[in-house]
């Protein structure tokens, strides 16, 4: 299915369930684009009240147009789902099931959100899904071997799952891995207890780990520009929690979006940058040129 039949495939698709209007998320995170750079998914948080009598957030999948308009709950189960990455044809994001929540698994269904098929069922969690631009395989992160979070590999059926990291000394915990644009690096972030994440970067069958921040203040949630030759990342080394890029090898560091930002995608064609800015429980996805000029807020209230 070429990319132009896809994009005319998911318009009709909002448009027919326009006139249903989907209840605003109060934190809308975690970002993502599709191939042809029209669309955004993102993990929104619904405020709710558990059973208990207290507050909860649950998450669902949303997609919508690249201004904001044409929302639509992709996901719409009593789980609740989180991170989701697309491929020309599909979409994969986890989730987890209520009421303990404590195990997760990854998903992946058509763009349009119909047939959903589960393709872990590995105790733990597994989560932070990111398929690579072929399709062909899934990076994910996962507590499958008892201990803390991994990343894995699989084909995008489920099948010949492969962990990639490993930690002798049992205190590490790997995050969000994201393929490179020409699936050759994965590049994640690393937690060790210390409030110190550092990002770093291997090769596609886990060889050559290079860490890339210096071990210098708290830098999570990294990803790729469109072309592969800097990366995206979320730090407060200057004080405030901010956007920034680098360069792949870890050089040239430079600031390009305000406080308080969460985390941020390159449009694959490398015009925009789409990034979450504020704090919990209410924050808002801004969209702007690739080098962070002219943002503007999509999710603000007029748009829903």
């Amino acid at each position: 299915m070429k990319l132009a039949t896809i994009t005319v495939f998911i318009c009709l698709l909002l448009c027919v369930t326009a006139a249903a209007q989907e209840p605003r998320p109060q934190f809308p995170m975690l970002v993502s684009w599709s191939p042809d750079s029209q669309y955004l998914t993102f993990t929104g948080l619904v405020e709710s009240t558990n059973a208990a009598g207290k507050k909860d957030y649950t998450g669902s999948i949303y997609v919508c147009k690249a201004d904001g308009s044409g929302l639509r709950r992709l996901t719409k189960s009593a789980n609740a789902e989180f991170v989701s990455s697309w491929s020309a044809k599909k979409i994969a994001y986890s989730k987890s099931t209520p009421p303990d929540k404590t195990t997760e698994d990854i998903v992946i269904s058509n763009a349009d959100g119909t047939g959903a098929t589960q393709l872990t069922k590995e105790a733990g969690r597994n989560s932070a899904p990111h398929l690579s631009a072929d399709g062909k395989k899934v990076v994910f992160t996962s507590t499958r071997d008892g201990g803390k979070g991994m990343v894995y590999v699989m084909n995008a059926d489920g099948a010949g799952a492969k962990r990639l990291t490993t930690d002798p000394t049992g205190v590490i915990t790997f995050y969000n891995p994201i393929w490179s644009p020409d699936g050759k690096r994965i590049i994640y972030y690393t937690e060790k207890g210390d409030k110190k994440d550092q990002i770093w970067v291997m090769n596609a069958d886990g060889s050559k780990q290079t860490l890339l921040t210096n071990n210098i203040a708290h830098n999570f949630y990294p990803s790729w520009s469109a072309d592969g030759k800097r990366i995206l990342f979320i730090s407060n080394r200057d004080g405030e929690q901010a956007l920034y890029t680098m360069k792949a090898d870890g050089a040239d560091i430079k600031p390009i979006a305000g406080v308080n930002t969460f985390n941020a995608r390159m449009s694959p064609d490398g015009k925009h940058l789409a990034y979450v800015m504020g704090k919990f429980p209410k924050a808002d996805i801004f969209v702007s040129n690739a080098d962070g000029s002219n943002p503007v807020n999509i999710t603000a209230e007029k748009q829903y």
